[in-house]
């Protein structure tokens, strides 16, 4: 079976799309590479000038288990939304706005619950648009706020356009797989579903949003909550960037939750407590990567105990942290070099224990492990300018039972 999954930004006739095609057995196959980006070119739109705007990364694709892809599963009766009715009550009352404009930085958080759904293989998040419930798969390897542009409450939610209003941004013209449509940016008050928070924060009065064409959610569609906040100038806005958010925090240990800081909770001295891996902007810097996707420099990889790099290997090991992949990608010299190593030793697993470590500021050793993680190899460059380092893309596989902590200013990360 042939597969491909997409993510498409463009800049008149120049497109970036987010691709991989290769045959694939399962559903497992197609997960890992929801967020691997790849350079194509297409013709530019003849339509009318929205379609000739800047294009966007929108994330299009998740999988799920149980032989679903996610894009059907997320059309599953009940699986995101429960009752798919709106907010009343109670969680009316508990849906808090995200109050993290104030101009006065008093360390303010938010706090949301988040929900293990089992055939998505994924956390979801619940929100508000315009006073709509919507659920979506928590992703730190997207950028955007995105819904549907039609109603169905029992699997993303009921979009209304009479609940937002234009945004002023031009829309955009998007192409997924052998999918095209477009993406409105429009404005609504946002709120996430169940909150707590710690003060009384002031907020922006509406958030930017981009509601995806029909047509493109008949392809590798999906509803992802993005949680990149930095991106180049001529992207949509991210969700995080309309926000005073500094710092956010992936719970994903016994009280699954996420919460948004103003101030980093990453001590600033010289306890232990305050160490922490130091993040890198490498690939947006270097090699094009049009958003700042949380990214590590990788001290070791090793399968069944055994490194996967050649010996003397000094090539940089990029690795980005994404919560919207169940398993883990890696670039395509990396996946031969290990298929080689276990032929040549006659190993029974290629990938059995895969442990991934990292170095801390103070000179500390952070390990990552997953048993038999979903492992599938990057096939072509992920941006035209990345040459001479290796890429891997971890997922839940190596996060899940962890809290994950990311200071965005300060470039810091924390694993626990």
């Amino acid at each position: 079976m042939e597969i491909a999954l997409s993510r498409v930004t463009s800049i008149s006739n120049v497109v970036l799309l987010w691709a991989l095609s290769l045959p694939c057995a399962t559903w497992r196959c197609i997960d890992a590479f929801q967020h691997v980006p790849v350079i194509r070119h297409i013709h530019a739109s003849s339509n009318d000038a929205a379609r000739r705007q800047l294009q966007h990364v929108v994330p299009m694709m998740i999988s799920g288990g149980e032989g679903i892809p996610r894009r059907h599963v997320l059309q599953a009766p009940l699986l995101l939304l429960g009752t798919g009715q709106v907010a009343t009550g109670t969680e009316k009352a508990n849906a808090l706005e995200l109050d993290l404009m104030g101009e006065s930085d008093k360390g303010e958080r938010l706090t949301v619950p988040l929900a293990w759904i089992p055939k998505l293989s994924a956390y979801v998040v619940y929100y508000s648009i315009g006073g709509e419930k919507f659920g979506a798969v928590v992703d730190t390897g997207s950028p955007f706020l995105v819904v549907p542009n039609y109603c169905n409450r029992r699997a993303y939610g009921c979009f209304k356009e009479a609940d937002s209003r234009p945004s002023g941004l031009a829309s955009t013209w998007e192409r997924f797989d052998n999918n095209e449509g477009e993406v409105e940016w429009r404005k609504a008050r946002f709120s996430f579903i169940n909150a707590t928070t710690d003060s009384s924060m002031m907020g922006p009065p509406e958030m930017v949003f981009g509601v995806l064409s029909e047509s493109l959610m008949d392809g590798s569609g999906g509803v992802f909550f993005g949680l990149i906040r930095d991106t180049d100038n001529w992207i949509r806005p991210s969700f995080l960037g309309q926000t005073n958010v500094r710092a956010l925090e992936i719970n994903l240990q016994d009280n699954k939750s996420l919460t948004l800081y103003t101030r980093s909770p990453i001590r600033d001295d010289n306890s232990p407590q305050a160490d922490y891996i130091p993040l890198v902007r490498d690939l947006n810097r270097k090699y094009g990567d049009p958003v700042i996707h949380y990214t590590a420099k990788a001290l070791a990889i090793q399968a069944n105990g055994n490194s996967i790099l050649k010996p003397n290997d000094r090539t940089p090991i990029y690795v980005i942290f994404d919560t919207g992949v169940t398993g883990m990608v890696l670039s395509q010299e990396l996946f031969d070099e290990r298929y080689a190593m276990a032929r040549a030793s006659r190993e029974k697993s290629l990938w059995g224990t895969v442990n991934v470590s990292f170095l801390t500021k103070e000179g500390h050793t952070v390990s990552l492990e997953a048993q038999k993680p979903v492992t599938t190899p990057l096939a072509n460059k992920p941006w035209p300018k990345f040459k001479n380092a290796h890429l891997i893309v971890l997922g839940l596989a190596f996060l899940d039972g962890h809290t994950m902590t990311i200071d965005m200013d300060n470039q810091k990360l924390q694993i626990l």
